[in-house]
């Protein structure tokens, strides 16, 4: 996944601009990213789904029978909480600068 956001953002993403302390710039980067986080959290969901159903087409009824990488369910959950912090301070700061 890692290598998969780095992509997007050295590929994807416009060139920095010429004021790297430009708010607008920084923010239109800021949901770049978090739009490749959302993709990143989704794709490994599917992964995970598509791979439930192919065990239950094996015939296989426990959780048990699908490979999860180790620490992949930690990630997801660690991604999630982030994007939850991150989304939470910019709002904090975007209120601090209408005041």
């Amino acid at each position: 996944m890692h290598t998969e956001l780095t992509r997007r953002g050295e590929e994807e993403h416009p060139p920095l601009g010429l004021d790297p302390t430009n708010r607008l710039e920084r923010g239109g980067r800021l949901h770049l990213g978090w739009s490749d986080m959302h993709a990143a959290l989704s794709d490994a969901h599917r992964w995970i789904g598509e791979d439930m159903f192919a065990a239950v087409n094996q015939g296989q009824r426990n959780v048990g029978a699908v490979h999860i990488p180790k620490g992949l369910l930690r990630w997801i959950a660690q991604i999630a909480d982030e994007l939850a912090l991150a989304t939470s301070q910019a709002a904090l700061e975007k209120t601090e600068e209408w005041r």
